[in-house]
């Protein structure tokens, strides 16, 4: 059995579903306070009064105009985008058997923002731009990635590889941005710093039907996955197709991780830190509704934080993230000489 590299624990004297229906309960209520607080919080004069006034069906049309056409869609975005961030950060992590694995070190979202500025420069920025260059540009690293380790995918050479992908990758970004006319510069460096200040219907219902479409075939790799923990040549044994598992599950994460991308802009490490923290309450592998929902949970309220202080929340997680991700590199330096 290929060992876990971050120790966990559940809460003392409860076992780990329990520790897991009480994380989810818990979170769950983060995220309705988070919300809440979303709409209420903003330009304008809107209490909570007339935010309750306006859900419940009533209000003036400029109330209701800001509430649901401004500040409700903001909120559901970031619990939708958080929610596909964690899961596409939990099957790189299963599929790499290592807990540094995520869409951000496998250079998955520096593609989808090489395909966005792509398609910026010959499309122009526009939603459509960044949500047909994203894909294909995440794709293509994904591709080059999975073709760098193929007959040896292990979990350091996997994210090696992929940091080494991503590196190369970003330095064209930056050449392309230099070479971008002003305002397409401006314009794709705005979206690059990861934002949800203009979340619209339309991008909340293109994030839950993605999540929505990503649920059967989750469903349908979920036992095969659970087998590849147990290690490669057991999993092999037990009649898992270790090619087809490993194409799908890169495949799967790579379309979360790019429309997520496309929607928001790079949003770091909220796909490496939410299958941790959702592991570490149950002592094992989480389910994947508290994988999502502990992303769900981590992007509504760093987006909350970004309200506030008026940054970009890309810049809210990077912060956290990199301070999380020298917490999780000093677990795993050596303890003894």
């Amino acid at each position: 059995m290929r060992p876990r590299t971050i120790r966990t624990r559940t809460i003392r004297g409860v076992g780990a579903a329990g520790a897991a229906g009480l994380a989810g309960a818990a979170m769950i209520l983060v995220v309705l306070l988070a919300t809440t607080l979303h709409l209420v919080i903003g330009p304008g004069d809107v209490d909570l009064r007339a935010v309750s006034g306006v859900l419940a069906g009533g209000g003036d049309p400029q109330t209701r105009m800001v509430v649901l056409e401004w500040r409700l869609p903001r909120a559901a975005l970031a619990i939708l985008v958080g929610a596909v961030l964690a899961i596409s950060g939990m099957l790189v992590q299963t599929l790499a058997a290592n807990d540094l694995g995520s869409p951000d070190l496998l250079g998955l979202t520096v593609g989808a923002h090489t395909g966005v500025l792509v398609a910026a420069a010959v499309a122009g920025a526009s939603a459509g731009a960044q949500l047909g260059g994203a894909l294909p540009g995440s794709a293509v690293v994904a591709a080059v990635v999975l073709l760098l380790v193929w007959g040896q995918i292990d979990g350091p050479r996997l994210v090696l590889v992929g940091v080494g992908a991503g590196t190369a990758v970003g330095a064209v970004n930056t050449w392309l941005m230099l070479r971008a006319e002003r305002e397409l510069a401006m314009a794709v460096a705005a979206w690059s710093a990861g934002t949800l200040n203009d979340a619209t219907l339309r991008q909340v219902a293109a994030m839950a039907a993605t999540l929505a479409l990503a649920v059967p075939l989750l469903v349908l790799i979920a036992r095969p996955l659970r087998m590849l923990e147990l290690g490669p040549e057991t999993a092999q044994a037990l009649g898992v197709r270790l090619g087809s598992l490993t194409v799908a599950s890169f495949g799967l994460a790579v379309v979360l991780a790019a429309t997520a991308t496309a929607v928001a802009g790079p949003i770091a490490f909220v796909a490496l830190a939410a299958p941790h923290i959702a592991r570490s309450v149950t002592a094992g592998r989480p389910s994947l509704a508290l994988t999502a929902l502990t992303g769900a949970t981590l992007l509504v309220v760093a987006d909350l934080a970004a309200k506030v202080s008026a940054i970009p929340v890309g810049l809210v997680t990077l912060a956290g993230g990199g301070l999380y991700l020298a917490y999780l590199l000093a677990l795993r330096g050596p303890r003894r000489r």
